[in-house]
């Protein structure tokens, strides 16, 4: 059945119930003995309509016998029209007709009744219903379209902001959009505008958001977001009753979702209105396929079955009234992929643990938390602390645990924070709270220092790891005001840092383990570097070293045979030194094939037992050092690299590891040379080593080296490294030695080049026997170093820059002679300033000597000491009444690097050594 069908339809029934009512009405009423009818009319105006909206209303009655028009104008009174009609001639097929019209005399309302019969005494009850006779056109209309919405996060914490922007459009010319935004809970800053800030509540929950874009017709396009909040004759007489029927009109329709797409349901919606309140009747139709759920209803829902070819859907609503009175609406909506929403979507999370909530300093806790993505990309957790330390982490699909450890300085509450971060980078994040079980205040008196371990890795950066100083002992000796010390205990975490609390005044002379800092700081750095990756991988015990090398110079017995792995923390190698006799060449041979335990070759140079691995970056560097055939600028024995190779990521062969073994193979090759000059003022270096007491004598040497490593112009002298040339002054009593060097040079360039000069000498210590006599003297080697980075182009000058120290007191006694004795277990020892250069600061060193079963002189060192002041008052616990005891104190002139700790070394390094006799307490 067609739209125009079913109304017709409707038309006709209303005709038949007014039919019905009008010969009902015949069959009663009032007798009017006059021989002339007349009639009482009276119109009340409908809900719609204004007193002022009409200014005339004309009756007039029609039929057989009335030859003139036989009507009059009724008279308004307030919302009513009333007037009587007289000198109705009685009879049958008598028509009332009335009509309304406005100030212009333009008619507004229509309406007939009739034909029915007039009888003389007799009152007939005639309803005449006036229709609109200009019904409104068609409501018709294409709805706004929402382009995109964009908010800044679907998750905010109560009482923070979110922002979001719309883009809506309209298709129809001249039509303008309005924006309304609208939440269950919250504010906006501008619910007007396209974009504004919504202000969360303070109450968690999810918050259902609103965007309504409502043009110049009233047509609607919605969209919302779900956002999370989470801490009115004879004559006869006739009784005329007029009523206004103002018919129903479609005002506004929407669509929600505004866009269309096959399979999906839209709601859709009419706003229509009836002036008379009447009860309105519904009809739904479409332009394309698809179907209707409600369809008699204001608010039916479509399902689109297929995309029509322009796109574009129109939804046409026909209304009626009771009355006969209807109006259509039209709205045209889009069929495509709908407005795009940008909205950043951060993860969820889902549980989070928390093994406890008070804690004490340094004791650690458990805390693990997991998310998902609700875009489905996989999610990681990190860790940050707002104090503590996060010792250890573990990652897992969307989840991750972590180790907290309480700080030193722990009054208050403690944050940690686990941030969810999703693959497209969208992050949120819970926090942990900790409390002290024993609040531990950091005052003036505190003592708050740190350390790391600065590892230097082979592009020349650093990175510093907590030093973990949970095992090492820390303390503070204080001095007092009697002269002796003040003992007071301190702690060390696994973060690196540690706390000594009630330490009265600075300087103070700090404990940490079997080394002893003279200091005035209350936050001191005792950091150090080291050299290679953190996570070198250890290579078993038991491993075995196999060496298949080609290509070597013609063997002589002073070359030697260097490796150089920097980034697993082997930064020194010489088969000559460190190795077994079975991995030296035969003499004028030009390969290796040997054998050795790797474990033992390794660790005999100073290195890690670190795996060599080139995927991660290590370069293994194999070099030659070839004997000079004559003496070299005062030399009697130089060595320089000449022949070489290099295994590396990009060059991965000739080395494998695992298995219980370490292969290494090649063929060395000839490397182009360069040169260098050095000037050592050797004679220098032999009166610096003789001032160092009157027992002091020379070894006869001084040993020369050229290195290269990264870091050296921050950390200085750090780690061993691998020689471009190694040289020996076997002859005293120079005064300059200066060879021209010509070198290999494999290594980076952003690596530092630099030499040192050390020439040693020998003190000696003997102890009496208690039958009488001495104790076999022990031999004390010792040194005066120097070294320094080559500067461009011009010969490198080595010479001593600080001297040793001098007059060496205990308790104001001179020290240098054996014998003293009675200086109490806490002597202060003290020295005066180097005559040549200035010390930046001084090592001291003491010892205990005593005798063997078999006489021989023993030595054990019992603590080393860094001062920068030149007195030092040895602590309880260093010395025991009737032993005998030494002290070396050395002398450190360190120029340029970083100087923040004690024990970083610098580029420009000389030390100068002194030493007391033996004394007892």
């Amino acid at each position: 059945m067609s739209v125009l069908g079913r109304f017709g339809r409707a038309a006709s029934l209303m005709t038949a119930v007014l039919a019905l009512g009008v010969f009902a009405a015949c069959g009663g009423g009032k007798t009017d003995p006059g021989s002339a009818a007349s009639a009482d009319v009276r119109v009340t105006l409908g809900q719609a309509l204004s007193p002022e909206a009409i200014a005339r209303i004309h009756v007039s009655v029609q039929g057989p016998g009335i030859t003139g028009p036989l009507g009059m104008d009724l008279v308004r009174d307030g919302n009513q029209w009333n007037g009587t009609l007289r000198d109705i001639p009685a009879g049958a097929d008598r028509v009332f007709v009335a009509t309304a019209y406005d100030i212009d005399a333009n008619a507004l309302y229509s309406g007939q009744a009739g034909p029915m019969a007039i009888q003389p005494g007799r009152v007939a009850a005639v309803f005449v219903l006036l229709q609109q006779l200009n019904r409104p056109p068609p409501y018709e209309n294409e709805a706004p379209i929402i382009d995109s919405v964009a908010v800044s996060t679907n998750e905010v914490e109560p009482g923070a902001s979110v922002t979001l922007s719309a883009v809506a459009h309209d298709n129809n010319p001249g039509d303008t959009v309005t924006y309304a935004w609208s939440a269950t809970e919250g504010t906006f800053s501008s619910p007007t505008a396209a974009t504004t800030t919504w202000t969360a509540p303070d109450t968690e929950g999810v918050r259902r958001i609103q965007l309504e874009v409502r043009d110049s017709k009233n047509t609607t396009a919605t969209l919302t977001l779900d956002l999370t909040v989470r801490n009115v004759g004879p004559s006869g007489r006739a009784q005329v009753t007029v009523r206004v029927n103002t018919w129903p009109e479609v005002t506004a329709m929407m669509g929600a979702p505004s866009v269309l797409a096959v399979g999906r349901t839209t709601q859709l919606a009419a706003n229509v209105v009836d002036g008379d309140g009447d009860t309105v009747t519904h009809f739904w139709d479409s332009t394309c396929q698809g179907s209707f759920q409600g369809d008699g209803t204001r608010t039916p829902t479509f399902t689109l079955n297929a995309a029509p070819a322009d796109d574009r859907c129109m939804f046409i609503v026909y209304v009626s009234d009771p009355q006969g009175g209807f109006h259509s609406g039209h709205l045209t909506l889009q069929v495509g992929p709908g407005p795009v929403v940008d909205m950043q979507r951060v993860p969820v999370v889902t549980s989070v643990y928390q093994s406890t909530e008070w804690i004490d300093v340094g004791q650690q806790a458990t805390l693990a938390a997991s998310a998902y993505d609700p875009e489905g990309t996989a999610v990681r957790i990190t860790w940050m602390a707002s104090r503590g330390a996060i010792l250890a982490t573990q990652h897992g699909p969307n989840s991750g645990s972590a180790q907290w450890m309480a700080p030193a300085c722990f009054d208050g509450p403690a944050e940690v924070y686990a941030i969810a971060t999703d693959a497209g980078g969208a992050s949120t994040s819970v926090t942990f709270t900790f409390r002290p079980a024993v609040p531990m205040p950091c005052g003036e008196r505190t003592v708050l220092g740190r350390s790391s371990d600065y590892h230097v890795h082979e592009d020349g950066s650093s990175i510093p790891y907590p030093t973990d100083l949970s095992f090492e002992t820390i303390a503070a000796w204080v001095p007092t005001a009697d002269g002796s010390y003040a003992w007071r205990e301190g702690r060390g975490l696994p973060d690196g840092s540690f706390v000594v609390y009630e330490v009265e005044s600075t300087p103070y002379l700090l404990q940490v383990g079997t080394d002893y800092y003279w200091t005035h700081s209350r936050t001191p750095d005792l950091s150090k570097a080291v050299a290679g990756r953190r996570d070198v991988a250890l290579e078993p015990n038991g491993t075995s070293f196999h060496v298949n090398l080609e290509g070597l110079n013609p063997w002589q017995p002073d070359d030697d045979l260097q490796l150089s792995a920097f980034g697993a923390g082997i930064t020194y190698f010489s088969q000559r030194e460190c190795a077994a006799s079975t991995l030296e060449p035969a003499v004028g041979a030009t390969n290796l094939f040997a054998t050795t335990s790797y474990n033992q070759a390794i660790s005999n140079c100073g290195n890690t037992i670190g795996r060599i691995d080139v995927t991660r970056g290590d370069t293994l560097y194999v070099g030659q050092l070839v004997l000079r055939s004559s003496n070299e600028g005062g030399l009697d024995v130089l060595r320089e690299l000449r022949q070489g190779f290099q295994i590396s990521s990009g060059n991965p062969g000739g080395l494998t590891t695992g298995n219980g073994a370490v292969s290494l193979s090649g063929v060395l090759a000839p490397l182009p040379t360069t040169q260098r000059a050095l000037r050592i003022h050797a004679s220098e270096f032999e009166a610096m080593v003789l001032a160092a007491h009157p027992r002091a004598a020379l070894r006869n040497s001084q040993e020369m080296s050229v290195g290269v490593m990264p870091g050296f112009m921050q950390f200085g002298g750090y780690a061993g490294w691998t020689d471009l040339a190694r040289g020996i002054n076997l002859t005293p009593g120079q005064v300059l030695v200066a060879p021209e060097l010509q070198l290999a040079d494999p290594f980076p360039s952003w690596w530092t080049r630099f030499a040192n000069n050390i020439a040693s000498g020998n003190m000696t210590y003997s102890v009496p026997l208690p039958g009488g006599g001495q104790s076999v003297p022990a031999t004390v080697r010792f040194s005066v170093y120097a070294h320094a980075p080559f500067a461009a182009g011009t010969p490198l000058e080595l010479s001593p820059q600080v001297g040793p120290p001098r007059n060496l007191r205990i308790n104001g006694q001179p020290a240098t002679d054996d014998g003293l004795q009675g200086v109490g277990l806490t002597p202060l020892v003290t020295w005066d300033a180097p005559v040549v250069g200035t010390a930046t600061s001084y090592t001291v060193r003491v010892w205990r000597l005593s005798a063997s079963s078999t006489n021989q002189t023993q030595r054990l060192q019992l603590a080393t000491v860094y001062t920068s002041d030149t007195q030092l008052r040895l602590p309880p616990g260093f010395l025991t009444d009737g032993q005998h005891y030494y002290v070396h104190v050395q002398a450190n002139m360190r120029v340029g690097g970083d100087t923040s700790s004690p024990n970083f070394d610098a580029p420009w390094d000389y030390t100068a050594s002194a030493f007391t006799g033996r004394f007892q307490p």
